[in-house]
């Protein structure tokens, strides 16, 4: 659930107690992999509460390099009006 405007980073999915492996098992990952996660709102272009989250995930990693939150702020930004008009549709 996204709750505010900023980004949310975890760097192993598998030590945070809101992870839910069952839920993931078909992702790919494999068993005892380290998956880190990084998500961010998708703003309503209308304001007040954001729309959903787009997030990415990556195997086998410690984390997401500083250019990553700005690039899927980015790409969420963009998908922003289209998602809109989708869920007023």
């Amino acid at each position: 659930m996204v709750r505010g405007a900023g980004a949310i980073e975890v760097a192993d999915l598998g030590a945070d107690a809101r992870f839910a492996a069952e839920m993931d098992a078909g992702a790919g990952a494999g068993a005892g992999a380290r998956v880190c996660l990084l998500a961010v709102p998708i703003p309503s272009p209308a304001g007040g509460a954001p729309l959903g989250a787009l997030q990415a995930a990556a195997a086998g990693r410690a984390g997401f390099d500083a250019g990553a939150g700005t690039l899927l702020a980015a790409a969420a930004a963009a998908l922003a009006p289209a998602l809109a008009a989708r869920l007023a549709a």
